[in-house]
């Protein structure tokens, strides 16, 4: 069996991704996550800048349902992206949701009332819908853009 490099990459990448989401649920299941969370949240208060800002809740929403359906729906549209990008695509969209919903009631992590968010989100916040999806949905679709060069 010949596997390329570019897979074994994501193959990688992907196993890297799980272990820190592991390691960083069982830091929220055990409630020590503030001993990263706190400074990784003030070093992201020292990066902000109305520029950055902007540019920012763009790529954040990138990651909401609305954008990830009006993608699916454009590589499902067209028949040359239709069987290698959109089904797939819509598939990994739809499993994320479901999977991460089921996440999130299953830590029940609520949201700090101590912090300054650029947009406003409700429900609760572990693992993030928004960092969960863009990963995947966009990752997925990332990796099969290069394994087919």
């Amino acid at each position: 069996m010949n596997i390329s490099k570019k897979t074994m990459i994501g193959v990688g990448l992907l196993g890297g991704s799980l272990l820190i989401f592991i390691i960083v649920a069982y830091a929220v299941a055990t409630g020590t996550a503030s001993g990263f969370d706190n400074p990784i949240r003030n070093f992201i208060y020292g990066l902000r800048a109305e520029g950055l800002n902007t540019l920012m809740e763009g790529i954040t929403y990138l990651g909401n349902w609305q954008s990830v359906t009006i993608v699916c729906l454009l590589l499902l549209a067209y028949d040359k992206t239709r069987i290698p990008f959109g089904v797939l695509g819509a598939t990994v969209a739809i499993t994320d949701s479901l999977l991460n919903k089921g996440l999130k009631m299953l830590f029940e992590r609520a949201r700090p009332d101590d912090i300054l968010p650029l947009i406003e989100q409700g429900g609760y916040s572990f693992p993030s819908g928004h960092a969960v999806t863009s990963m995947a949905f966009y990752g997925m679709l990332l990796f099969l853009v290069q394994t087919r060069r």
